[in-house]
């Protein structure tokens, strides 16, 4: 299937049915210009009905911030591999890549891909893969095993383990024969183990744990792979709440996908047809898919290094702590608690992760340093800084004297400052 960068008509079957609950109208057949359907029977209006759900531009962009991006996301072509939910991951993702075109490909089992892909493999800028993980483990392998059987449960995990390695290596075929970035999506959590929550959270026998081992099984594979990236959806699925997203709401929870009405078209000729879904609980899934694109358009720009930040220079008063210091003085912890010690702490990442630090202040140095180890003692010292200006000069001198100083061009500077 080839998508134009436009975001074209969805396909009919699961991915119409939830374009159509997206949209917050319940249609009666897959013609998306028909009129809405009333429900069978009313319920209690949920005061975050799918209707109320606009996409919160916030929310999308929460794991991957482009307030700092300049240069434009460039790709002219993608792959999609994998499970029914990967189906709508091309008409989603050319927000993240506006000029992108996108083919897929379904890969539900564990029989071979095609042999060459829609385009020649060297035209495509990368590939998404989505492993199924119905396929991985598969009702059979769980259903019936015995809480009191812990081998046959570590023998369930070895087995799933085994053909998660089959689906990844038959994924990669087409890396094999050309190179390529590959973008891998590990498995949501269940929601919670179904066993109670009084039984042993990291133990084989909670679904949780032994989804959280695949996930874990399935990063070690990739680490030993070049150019092959793991992509944490089931962090994007926390950041929302699983409970918005996930459908094990109603299935089991190993078909590993996004909750939706698509049940109720089997349902519509019952004697006492229930209730879609969708008017009972709010959904964000648009949200997290648009999100899941965000993130997979973050890790493109840093592998291509696109608007790199290599130094970030802040200001220190009502910046790296509360008030004037130098003439305040250091009275107790509250000068650096709660946002002072979380910028202090994201600083002190930024460094772990090869980015220069600087300061420039206007102020009292003598008296800065006097202070500085009762603000923050060994967890940021001034030594961990590559430049230091602390005077009574325009900021705007300090700067230019700090980019001299470490040789970084204004383009890959970020300069913090309460004002």
């Amino acid at each position: 299937m080839q998508n134009s960068p436009e975001r074209p008509a969805l396909p009919k079957g699961i991915a119409m049915a939830i374009w159509r609950w997206l949209r917050g109208r319940p249609q009666p057949d897959d013609d998306p210009g028909a009129a809405p359907r009333a429900p069978a029977k009313t319920a209690p209006q949920d005061p975050m009905s799918v209707s109320d759900m606009a996409p919160y531009p916030g929310d999308i962009r929460y794991r991957a911030p482009d307030v700092l991006s300049v240069s434009p996301t460039v790709a002219s072509r993608a792959l999609v591999i994998g499970s029914c939910l990967s189906e709508l991951v091309p008409h989603y993702i050319c927000d993240a890549f506006p000029a992108i075109a996108t083919d897929h490909i379904l890969y539900n089992h564990a029989g071979a891909l095609p042999g060459q892909p829609p385009h020649p493999i060297a035209d495509y800028d990368f590939q998404v893969i989505m492993l199924p993980l119905r396929t991985v483990m598969p009702e059979s392998l769980y259903f019936r095993l015995r809480y009191d059987d812990i081998a046959g449960h570590e023998a369930a995990f070895r087995q799933a383990r085994a053909r998660l390695s089959q689906m990844l290596h038959g994924a990669m075929l087409y890396r094999q024969q050309h190179p390529i970035t590959s973008f891998v999506t590990n498995f949501n959590l269940p929601q919670q183990n179904p066993m109670g929550r009084l039984q042993p959270r990291y133990d084989l026998r909670n679904p949780v744990y032994f989804v959280e081992q695949l996930n874990r099984a399935l990063a070690e594979e990739i680490a030993d792979l070049v150019d092959v990236h793991l992509v944490d959806v089931d962090q994007i699925s926390a950041n929302f709440g699983r409970k918005y997203l996930q459908d094990d709401l109603l299935t089991a929870f190993n078909h590993g996908a996004l909750i939706s009405d698509y049940d109720g078209q089997f349902d519509r000729h019952r004697l006492e047809p229930p209730v879609p879904i969708s008017h009972q609980h709010a959904f964000r899934v648009h949200e997290f898919i648009l999100a899941m694109c965000a993130e997979i358009g973050a890790m493109y720009r840093t592998l291509h290094q696109l608007d790199p930040v290599k130094l970030v220079i802040v200001d220190l008063d009502d910046t790296l702590w509360r008030g004037v210091i130098a003439e305040d003085g250091y009275h107790d912890a509250t000068v650096t608690e709660g946002w002072p010690i979380g910028f202090v702490e994201a600083l002190s990442y930024l460094k772990k992760r090869g980015v220069l630090l600087a300061i420039a202040s206007k102020n009292d140095e003598a008296r800065i340093r006097t202070l500085w180890p009762m603000l923050y003692g060994n967890r940021l010292e001034l030594d961990d800084f590559a430049s230091i200006k602390i005077n009574w000069d325009t900021k705007s001198a300090n700067i230019e004297n700090i980019l001299r100083e470490v040789n970084v061009l204004p383009r890959n500077v970020v300069f913090i400052d309460d004002n």
